[in-house]
């Protein structure tokens, strides 16, 4: 009785179990994308030249300086065909296959070259200063500074000597405690011999009242060409990543030159009251890249702050204002950004790509239904006797029609039911005795029907059992048939 029950639990778990596998089945595979990669030629359409760099209108100058405000403090995406600092050319991929131009998400894996600005700080250094004081009399909440300069790159001298000063001051928190930054633009020379700074760069601290820290940086600069590995989405037509920046790779096309305006800013000020910023500083500590402020006080942490921000607010003026048709670059040669190659190498990713794979999940409870079902299957086999269980269902047509193969039921030559009998009713077939002296059973049967051994009826696979003889053969066939009782008669009778 015990085994009886676990093996009705066995068969019951497996029941339960076996539904399951159509549903674990149906998420076994799971769609993934498969990288597929082809090498493109793109070409170019645009290219930089600086002589139209300063083709804007100072009365707009507000709105047409609006992008790079609005990335730097806004936090504004990059323009098409920008990232960071650099400008890019624009291409076209025309020439390429249909599906590779309108893929969506695809993207260009290119070599490119890319314009960005060059600038060059040095630190001023304390000798070159003829004044530099805190809270002068016209200058209460400022610092005054007056430094030596080259003649004609100052803002103030002597009748006899030219303009060999640069003087100016920067604006201090009023509690007189608190950091201070201020960025200049410097008048160049009419004499294009001299090299004046593009702009003045100062920065420190006050405590109580007096400077306890301060810095001044001039600064040259330029623009040049540098090889890039960048990522274009297709779909956007944009650069959306620069994997390297090859420095080693830069050309200086304009060894000096700045703009002919202050770099614009919106007027939005996120300074503490402890502070007292410009709006270009200001964008330096709180802008889209901003370090802390006291960072800044680190003369390499300064400038390198500084040439980030002014590089990416340039890239976006280069490609506003600089950008030309391939085709209208030989107007101006000697300001053209270096050579650009007609086409450009590149490498395809196509995200589209599509292959089944197994997913982890459901083949892990595929694997544990199959040992479930598995282990019942053993259990079940080991606790239940299968010599009383039937060889084969009988739950179908086919099934029951199978245990009259070979029967002598149908066989015509047996005379068991003869010709017509189909239409004889059961008095008629007593009245002619039919069956008289045949004994019908389900059970194991030789293929000789002639052979009619005294079989047990719960055959289970070992030799036969006869009553009064023993035979050598085994039965071979499961069915339904009838035998003389003159024979003998069924171990299993009475």
């Amino acid at each position: 009785m015990q085994r009886s029950r676990f093996a009705l639990v066995a068969s019951s778990i497996s029941v339960v179990f076996a539904p399951v596998l159509t549903i674990v089945v149906s998420g076994l595979f799971d769609p993934m994308p498969v990288p597929l990669t082809q090498d493109v030629t793109a070409k170019t359409l645009t290219w930089f030249n600086s002589s139209s760099s300063n083709d804007y209108s100072i009365t707009g100058a507000a709105s047409e300086f609006a992008i790079p405000a609005l990335i730097l403090q806004g936090n504004l995406s990059y323009s098409q065909w920008t990232y960071d600092e650099l400008a890019y050319p624009s291409i076209d991929l025309t020439s390429q296959t249909t599906g590779i131009v309108n893929a969506s998400g695809g993207s260009l894996m290119l070599s490119a070259p890319a314009a960005r600005a060059f600038v060059n700080c040095t630190l001023v250094p304390q000798a070159q200063f003829w004044n530099l004081t805190y809270g002068a009399e016209y200058y209460p909440d400022a610092v005054y500074y007056n430094l030596s300069s080259m003649d004609g790159c100052g803002n103030a001298g002597f009748g006899d000597s030219g303009f060999v000063y640069y003087t100016g001051s920067v604006s201090t928190p009023v509690s007189g405690t608190g950091y201070f930054g201020h960025v200049s633009t410097c008048t160049s020379s009419t004499d294009v011999s001299i090299q004046c700074p593009m702009y003045y760069l100062t920065y420190g601290k006050i405590e109580d009242n007096e400077i306890k820290d301060f810095s001044m940086y001039s600064c040259v600069g330029g623009l040049e060409t540098v090889q890039t590995n960048a990522t274009i989405s297709l779909n956007l037509a944009t650069v959306v990543d620069v994997s390297e920046v090859k420095e080693d790779s830069t050309k200086i096309f304009q060894d000096h030159w700045s703009l002919e305006t202050s770099l614009y800013f919106s007027p939005i000020n996120f300074s503490h009251p402890d502070e007292s910023f410009d709006a270009f500083t200001n964008v330096m500590v709180y802008g889209q890249d901003g370090i802390p402020r006291e960072q800044l006080l680190d003369q390499a942490a300064y400038i390198k702050q500084f040439t980030h921000t002014y590089r990416q607010w340039i890239a976006q003026w280069i490609s506003s204002y600089m950008r030309n048709p391939v085709s209208e670059l030989a107007k101006n040669q000697s300001n053209i950004a270096g050579a650009l190659p007609t086409s450009l190498s590149g490498v395809y990713d196509d995200p589209n790509r599509q292959r089944l794979f197994l997913t982890q999940i459901s083949t892990r409870i595929l694997q544990c239904v199959i040992a479930v079902l598995l282990t019942c299957g053993a259990v079940i086999f080991l606790l239940v006797d299968m010599s009383k269980v039937l060889p084969k269902p009988v739950g179908t047509i086919a099934a029951v029609a199978s245990l009259l193969a070979g029967s002598r039921l149908v066989d015509e030559k047996s005379g068991l039911i003869p010709p017509g009998s189909e239409w004889l009713s059961d008095t008629e077939m007593k009245k002619r005795r039919m069956w008289e002296g045949e004994k019908f059973r389900m059970g194991w049967w030789h293929d000789d029907p002639a052979d009619f051994g005294d079989f047990d009826t719960s055959y289970d696979g070992g030799a036969p059992e006869l009553h009064g003889e023993t035979t050598a053969k085994e039965p071979s066939h499961f069915r339904i048939d009838a035998r003389p009782g003159s024979v003998g008669r069924f171990k299993n009778e009475g």
